[in-house]
């Protein structure tokens, strides 16, 4: 049929100095299922060049700009949506769901049409869309120990070694504690960044909120079960007929106590408790790449504006959908989204490491020379969380750091070759690119 893929073949080589990291298969291998035949081949070449190493999805953004540039160009060949192509072929629920709702409210079908008017009278200025898909996973995992401690004054801190790095983590584990307390995020203690504090977690790998946080909410558990304990005896009333209250304290049929009168009820030591996080409970159906972790889903849209005299291309907004299971602090998980978008559209359009190919020296001088995006350059970003209830831990928490920049560069090709009628088959895409791209087109034109 018409559309149908039949074979998925990536062949993947290597080249990160005398590091590793050829696994850039996983986005045309676990996302789209639906074709029968997929074979991911992966090398290292080891060269005499500084070793690769992890940075925001290894792998990844490679990955899903080649598999998904290359959707693209397919269905250009075939007169498809790439969005249909794509439906097609993903069996993620959610991430069906989010191509769906992004296409809505991108303004897809819009904007398909005037960038096709565009290349027809064959403007200078030209606009394109284009979207890609990202598949990432739940990376959470036992080993933290958080302590939560709440003294006679009612005073409660939270207590473990990991450290917050900029993503806000200190928030997260008051907004938890707080949360089964009964206190504001601001009566919540914090104290990390000692490994005399307990075991953390690393800040990074998208592991840390879903790490921690269930760790926080079992020893604030263990506390607010020590203090009903307490009421218990003050009020001379069974556990089981006593009603926590969302500001704190208890309430039974015959009084009630405040959480302040209540904390003055405990011995001079107060009450601690340290509890960690299990392993992931069960196993999803929607699992990453077949193990126990929930397969995160995301994709992006994004629009550009190409002066084919010149070749330069402005990435001009980007709306990013994303999933990272039940959403704690909205403000927080779109800051994480804002940086993954950043750091994508640079990747795209401008950062470059130029090696000398017989030393393996970095021939780019200084940061100077290695361009990154900056303020003037940034594209509107437009963000729609897409909140799952996974079940996966006891605050249903997954990391959004990394797919925050997964389909980004990918997304950003896509709408270059729909602005342009050709691909740019290369990252980033400078204007000497772009330029080539058309030459190459107008070449293959009668």
């Amino acid at each position: 049929a018409k559309g149908r893929l039949t074979a998925i073949h990536v062949d993947a080589i290597g080249s990160g100095g005398t590091g590793t990291g050829a696994g850039v298969g996983r986005n045309a291998f676990a996302i789209y299922t639906k074709c029968p035949n997929r074979l991911v081949e992966s090398a290292d070449v080891f060269t005499h060049a500084g070793p690769a190493t992890a940075f925001r999805a290894p792998g990844h953004p490679q990955g899903a700009f080649a598999i998904e540039s290359a959707l693209d160009e397919l269905a250009r060949q075939i007169d498809i949506d790439p969005i249909e192509l794509r439906l097609a072929h993903d069996q993620h629920p959610v991430r069906l769901h989010q191509m769906r709702s992004g296409r809505e409210r991108f303004g897809w079908a819009k904007a398909r049409a005037a960038s096709k008017a565009g290349r027809k009278a064959k403007r200078r200025l030209r606009r394109g869309v284009g979207m890609a898909s990202s598949i990432w996973g739940d990376f959470g995992h036992p080993g933290a120990e958080v302590t939560v401690r709440v003294d006679k004054s009612g005073q409660v801190e939270v207590i473990n070694g990991l450290q917050d790095i900029g993503g806000g983590i200190t928030t997260l584990m008051a907004q938890v504690a707080g949360e089964v307390l009964g206190r504001k995020p601001s009566e919540v203690g914090v104290s990390l960044g000692d490994s005399r504090l307990g075991p953390g977690t690393g800040s990074g790998g998208s592991q840390t909120t879903s790490t921690v946080t269930p760790a926080v909410r079992n020893a604030a558990e263990a506390v607010k079960a020590e203090l009903l304990e307490i009421a218990a005896k003050v009020l001379e009333t069974p556990i089981a007929k006593l009603e926590w209250q969302r500001e704190g304290g208890v309430r039974s049929p015959g009084g009630a106590l405040s959480f302040e009168a209540l904390c003055a009820e405990m011995s001079e030591s107060g009450i601690a408790a340290t509890r960690s996080r299990p392993g992931t409970y069960g196993n999803h159906p929607m699992a990453f790449l077949g193990g126990r972790n929930y397969q995160i889903a995301g994709v992006q849209f994004a629009e550009v504006e190409v002066d084919t005299w010149t070749g330069l291309v402005r990435c001009t907004r980007v709306l990013a959908v994303h999933d990272c299971g039940r959403v704690m602090n909205a403000l927080s998980v779109r800051s994480q989204i804002n940086g993954g978008v950043i750091l994508g559209c640079s990747y795209a359009l401008m950062e470059e490491r130029i090696m000398d190919p017989d030393s393996g020296r970095m021939l780019n001088a200084n940061l100077e020379s290695y361009k990154i995006l900056g303020a003037a350059d940034l594209p509107e970003i437009d963000i729609e969380l897409t909140e799952v209830a996974t079940g996966n831990n006891s605050t249903g928490a997954i990391g959004i750091g990394e797919p925050a920049t997964i389909p980004t560069a990918a997304a950003i090709a896509n709408a270059v070759g729909d602005a342009l009628g050709v691909h740019v088959r290369s990252l980033p895409i400078t204007p000497a690119r772009v330029l080539d791209a058309l030459a190459r087109l107008e070449g293959s034109q009668p």
